[in-house]
């Protein structure tokens, strides 16, 4: 009786900074869902060249690259819920610095630097803790059922975004993010750190085993910023007003949450027959919206690059956090993130020097072939190799 109870205490104790943790992440994903795919049209409208934009994102990835390895040692030292703070914070200032922006210019080099802490911070802690708590059964069943709610509630924050802006002006949508990014720190501050003083060195990674994870990271990088980034400000071009490109982005996400429980099945059982299937799907998509001209065609484009896209993220990101549990986890994530910042910063520095020699419609054409080769790139992860996981 008494291990009975014994188990449920340290179950309970075990899944509370799971949910906390999640929750957190979903409220503050919620509130970035608003405005994060208007940001580049945002600018545009404010009068900044597509050129000057490439540019920001150029500076950003810069920053994150360099940032990995002392973030990483941050959250080693101190744990996933501190580096949570410290993203949140990034977040509200990135947040502020865009309301400001429209009459005050000097501040817009300042944003890629608060961008790039967000980011670098954010998804590290996340991964980190995530790929500590995912093989625990009982755990992981309950991030699976929180992380869908998640998925579900934010799949929206694009449609609700794009019509707020589109009837009171994007400023409004970037408050109400900032207040929900805001409340986002008050789940993490009911409990203690899940784990802290871990050990972090880069060096001491096996790079050479690394080396195709580091090929799948920098390609399925390519493919994400262009889905995310380019594609919706492209929609924008040929459609306008933020309502119309926050309905065609929740018809992609929608999608996703359809097909996520499908693609989870099928990768357990074929893991690499899946991720190359979403993989060819996904790139066929990309070069699909080289012809795209009208809100129908690019809804049509979404909804299914939602459900391909789907069958290389699951296996990809199951791999992902299988191999960073048999090696030091934060090191091996810092390093994994660090590649996928190489990846972005090459898309956007190739993307920033097309725009001196190409007309527009000709860089974003140039930025979606790119998209289709880096994605067909990203099932290189599944070849690499690593010892039994252990946790850590």
């Amino acid at each position: 009786m008494h291990s009975i109870v014994d188990q449920h205490i340290r179950h309970h104790h075990q899944l509370r900074p799971v949910r906390e943790i999640y929750w957190s992440v979903g409220i503050n994903g919620l509130g970035l869902s608003l405005v994060s795919i208007f940001v580049p049209i945002y600018l545009y409208n404010l009068g900044y060249s597509i050129r000057t934009i490439l540019l920001l994102f150029v500076v950003d990835f810069v920053i994150r690259i360099m940032l990995q390895p002392i973030a990483g040692r941050y959250i080693a030292r101190y744990g996933p819920k501190h580096g949570f703070v410290i993203a949140v914070v990034a977040t509200i200032v990135t947040l502020v610095l865009l309301t400001m922006l429209a009459g005050n210019a000097q501040v817009f080099w300042l944003i890629p630097a608060a961008d790039a802490v967000l980011n670098v911070f954010h998804f590290l802690a996340f991964m980190t803790y995530f790929a500590r708590s995912y093989e625990e059964k009982k755990v992981s069943s309950q991030v699976s059922i929180i992380s869908q709610l998640i998925v579900t509630v934010t799949t929206l924050g694009p449609l609700i975004g794009g019509i707020i802006a589109s009837l009171f002006g994007l400023q409004v949508s970037l408050l109400l993010a900032i207040v929900l990014v805001s409340a986002s720190l008050i789940p993490l501050s009911f409990s203690s750190e899940p784990f802290t003083r871990q050990r972090f060195s880069m060096l001491d990674l096996p790079w050479k085993q690394m080396a195709r994870d580091a090929v799948g990271s920098f390609g399925r990088a390519i493919d994400a910023r262009v889905a995310k980034i380019v594609w919706p400000f492209a929609i924008f071009l040929f459609v306008g007003g933020y309502a119309k490109v926050g309905f065609i982005t929740t018809v992609s996400f929608l999608a996703i949450v359809i097909a996520n429980q499908v693609a989870s099945k099928l990768s357990q059982r074929h893991p690499r027959a899946t991720i190359w299937s979403g993989s060819v799907g996904t790139s066929v998509m990309h070069l699909g919206r080289i012809g795209a001209a009208d809100s129908i065609s690019a809804t049509a484009i979404n909804l299914v690059d939602g459900v391909v896209n789907t069958f290389n993220m699951i296996p990809f990101q199951a791999t992902l956090y299988r191999h960073a549990r048999s090696n030091n986890t934060v090191s091996f994530v810092a390093a994994f993130n660090a590649m996928n910042d190489l990846g972005s910063l090459f898309l956007f520095s190739t993307l920033f020097a097309a725009t001196f020699i190409l007309p527009t419609q000709a860089v974003l054409i140039l930025a979606f072939v790119l998209g289709a080769i880096g994605i067909l790139i990203s099932p290189a992860i599944m070849t690499s190799h690593y010892q039994k996981a252990q946790p850590r």
